[in-house]
């Protein structure tokens, strides 16, 4: 959810720290979107993250009200009987960081021998040529890695397959920094899948959280502990992989459903 105000507010100070015309714009920016927030009755936010930048920016009272997250597609997909593959959904931008999780991959069948019948899906549109390259590129990376045999690269996916990937794969991974929600980590929970996403934002703050005292998933920084993250799910019983399935399906449907969100979008307004 990189088309945020949030997310612009954010990227505009980082770049306002250089001492250019560039930051001098993006200050002006800066100045501009804090005006009309702080004529704002009530300022919402997306997730904790989102609404600290902005809390930061404007020193008012920010609410935090999660989206709403369609996942009734999902809700009734097995949670027994998952294969041995790790699933990325997201669009092809250099954001998303696919090429740690293709190094992630190679880490976890280098050093895990019992692991070589796993496989990596990389699932997403492509915007344009620049995201077709993109493709390429990763495509080679794989290939120099030697797991390109193992790595399937789906494009433009129709909904058919997607969910189809959704009720297979065993982990969903989310390799990018600071993302400031993470739907698409929300859609692996509720399909089933073990969430492993970045310790960062959205996916640590508000989605991969303990539900009931216990875990829904995991979290990762650095490629050696995405690799290690990927094997500790893997050697999981088939009981435990089913109770942490189970935790984290329950969680986002308990808190991420439309019923929730009206409700607090309600709250947030009183």
């Amino acid at each position: 959810m990189s088309q945020t105000l949030g997310g612009s507010l954010c990227e505009m100070r980082y770049f306002a720290s250089a001492q250019t015309n560039t930051s001098r714009y993006y200050h002006a920016l800066i100045s501009a979107y804090s005006f009309c927030l702080k004529t704002c009755d009530v300022n919402m936010a997306n997730s904790s993250w989102t609404g600290n930048h902005i809390r930061n920016l404007i020193n008012r009272e920010v609410k935090v009200v999660y989206p709403p997250c369609d996942t009734v597609a999902l809700r009734d997909f097995s949670l027994e009987g998952r294969r041995k593959s790790i699933l990325c959904v997201a669009q092809f931008r250099p954001e998303k960081a696919h090429s740690t999780q293709i190094k992630a991959f190679k880490e976890l069948r280098d050093s895990h021998t019992n692991h070589k019948d796993s496989k990596l899906i990389l699932l997403g549109s492509a915007r344009n040529q620049d995201d077709l390259n993109r493709v390429e590129h990763l495509k080679s990376l794989a290939k120099s890695l030697g797991v390109d045999s193992s790595t399937e690269f789906i494009v433009n996916a129709s909904f058919k397959v997607l969910l189809h990937s959704l009720s297979t794969a065993s982990i969903g991974i989310n390799t990018m920094v600071d993302e400031h929600f993470g739907i698409n980590v929300v859609e692996y929970m509720a399909a089933g899948l073990i969430p492993l996403a970045h310790a960062s934002a959205g996916p640590l703050l508000d989605i991969i959280v303990d539900y009931k005292g216990s875990k829904t998933g995991y979290h990762a920084r650095e490629v050696k502990e995405f690799s290690e993250r990927m094997n500790d799910i893997f050697n999981l019983s088939e009981h435990d992989a089913i109770q942490v399935r189970q935790r984290a399906r329950e969680s986002v449907m308990e808190r991420l459903s439309d019923k929730t969100f009206n409700g607090n979008f309600l709250d947030a307004l009183n």
